[in-house]
């Protein structure tokens, strides 16, 4: 996926933007996985623009996907590698996210 296209989908929504656009966890995963440091700096800049939800539950109620959480694990991924992820490890929110970035990594 290109640059422009991760930005595409993010600002692509029939919802609110901070709920992610159309990007998926698996579009951040891949996306850190082909583009590392650069696109760990893309990944943040969407996040922070679009304000991206770190909990997955709202205050009324309504479940959404914690993108936030997704790219702060890619973002350690595209900056740092496995090590980066073995840091998340020992954060009870970020460990399911650096597990799930870890099981896409191909050693």
């Amino acid at each position: 996926m290109k640059f422009n296209d991760l930005a595409r989908k993010a600002a692509k929504s029939s919802g609110p933007l901070s709920y992610g656009g159309s990007v998926f966890p698996e579009d951040l995963i891949r996306f850190s996985l082909t583009h590392g440091v650069d696109g760990a700096d893309e990944i943040e800049r969407l996040c922070n623009q679009h304000g991206w939800h770190e909990d997955g539950l709202l205050e009324d109620g309504t479940r959404v996907v914690p993108l936030a959480r997704w790219a702060v694990a890619c973002i350690a991924y595209g900056r740092g590698g496995v090590a980066a992820l073995q840091r998340l490890l020992t954060d009870r929110a970020l460990a399911p996210f650096a597990i799930a970035v870890l099981s896409e990594v191909r050693t």
